[in-house]
Parts: structure tokens; C-alpha cells; sequence
């Protein structure tokens, strides 16, 4: 037993240690609040947007204060049904598509925390 609870903390250790070194120069695990960060936005085919946010802000909550975005769900849990008007149509098994940095995202809006010089794009995608 002792060996087993001994291999999962090596483990673990081993784990972090792994995601620290693989970590982008720059960026950190923990933003500080009074820390602000540079954002560009895009959605659908407007212009884009730059401004900046407090550390800690979230893809939905700078979503919301820069566009008028309704969310169904709370925090992590919550998910984009209309920007600016433009509602995603269920009819025509429409969502709100969320890109960080040219790339899918792999969480949330409500989860995902912006880093300095984070590019958020919104468009309307199909399933």
C-alpha cells in the first residue's frame, strides 16, 4: 500500500513537473487579478475587437462585456446561444463555435481563462 500511494505522488510529481517545462514561455498556471491581458475578438465576420482584461477572465465573461452574448448554464457549464442578436438555429443544428488562437476549442467559454494576446474567434458551425 505504502508503495502504491508512494508511485502515484512520483507520478503526480512527474506530471506537473512535465506540464511546467511544456508551459509557452510567458505564460503562467495562475493569473493574478490585478494583472490585465490583451484579447482580440472576432465574431462571425466583423472586425475584430481588441481589449484588454483582468487576469482570470473568462472567454464567456469577456464575451458578454464586449457583445451582447446569451448563455445557457452557469460557469464552466455554460455555453454561447446568441451574439449580438444572431442566435444559433436548433432547426438547423447550428452552435456557437469557440476558436482560441486559430485552433477548436477543447473547453468552455465559461472555463477557459484568457492569456495576454489570446485571438477568441465565435463563428456559426453545423453538426
Amino acid at each position: 500500500m505504502k508503495r502504491l500511494i508512494l508511485l502515484i505522488l512520483l507520478a503526480g510529481a512527474l506530471a506537473l513537473g512535465t506540464f511546467i517545462f511544456l508551459m509557452p514561455a510567458g505564460r503562467s498556471i495562475v493569473s493574478p487579478a490585478n494583472t490585465r491581458f490583451s484579447c482580440t475578438m472576432t465574431i462571425l465576420h466583423s472586425p475584430p475587437i481588441t481589449f484588454s482584461v483582468p487576469g482570470g477572465t473568462t472567454a464567456l465573461e469577456a464575451t458578454q462585456r464586449h457583445a451582447k452574448a446569451v448563455s445557457k448554464g452557469n460557469g464552466a457549464d455554460a455555453f454561447v446561444i446568441e451574439i449580438n442578436g444572431r442566435k444559433a438555429n436548433d432547426a438547423k443544428h447550428e452552435f456557437w463555435n469557440l476558436k482560441i488562437n486559430g485552433k477548436a476549442a477543447t473547453v468552455g467559454a465559461g472555463s477557459y481563462i484568457i492569456r495576454d494576446n489570446d485571438r477568441i474567434e465565435w463563428s456559426i458551425a453545423t453538426y
